[in-house]
C-alpha cells in the first residue's frame, strides 16, 4: 500500500494511472469495464487527458475512478480523499473474510426463508398460529434481514 502524501487531487490521479497512458485506460472503461461502451478510443483518451488535467473543467465520475482504481490496481484517489476527510486509509478485505461473510448472509438468508415458508405454508393450509407466534415470527424475520 502506498503511503505517498499527495499535493492534491491531480497528483493522487496522476499515481493512481502512473505506467497506463490515456489510451489503455480509454480501452478498459470502453471495452472491458464497458462504462464508456458509447465513446471512441481516441474520444476517451482526450477525456482521460482532459481529467487530468488542472487547466481543463472536467472531471472523472466516482464510478470511472473505481474503474480505473481497480485496472490500475492503484488506490491513491481513496488514499488522497481519506488523507483529505482525516480518515483512516482502507485495508483490502482478505478473499476469506469476503467468503466467511457471504456465507454467513446465506445461512442467515436460509434461516428466514425457512420460517416464511413454514409460516407461508401454515397460512395457505389455514394452520393460522396464535398471533403473538405471527408477531414473533415476522420480528425474528425483519431483524434477520436488517443490517
Amino acid at each position: 500500500m502506498s503511503h505517498a502524501l499527495y499535493k492534491d487531487g491531480y497528483a493522487a490521479l496522476e499515481a493512481m494511472c502512473a505506467g497506463k497512458s490515456s489510451q489503455e485506460i480509454s480501452h478498459h472503461l470502453i471495452s472491458v469495464d464497458g462504462i464508456w461502451h458509447e465513446k471512441k478510443l481516441e474520444t476517451g483518451a482526450a477525456r482521460v487527458r482532459a481529467c487530468m488535467n488542472k487547466e481543463k473543467h472536467e472531471f472523472f465520475k466516482f464510478s470511472e475512478l473505481i474503474a480505473i482504481s481497480k485496472f490500475t490496481k492503484c488506490n491513491d484517489a481513496i488514499f488522497f480523499m481519506c488523507d483529505e476527510l482525516g480518515l483512516s486509509r482502507p485495508q483490502p478485505i482478505s478473499v476469506q473474510d469476503q467468503l466467511s461473510s457471504l456465507n454467513q448472509v446465506v445461512t442467515d438468508a436460509t434461516q428466514v426463508l425457512a420460517v416464511a415458508t413454514e409460516q407461508l405454508t401454515r397460512i395457505e393450509n389455514q394452520e393460522v398460529p396464535d398471533d403473538s407466534n405471527v408477531v414473533r415470527v415476522m420480528n425474528f424475520c425483519n431483524e434477520s434481514l436488517m443490517p
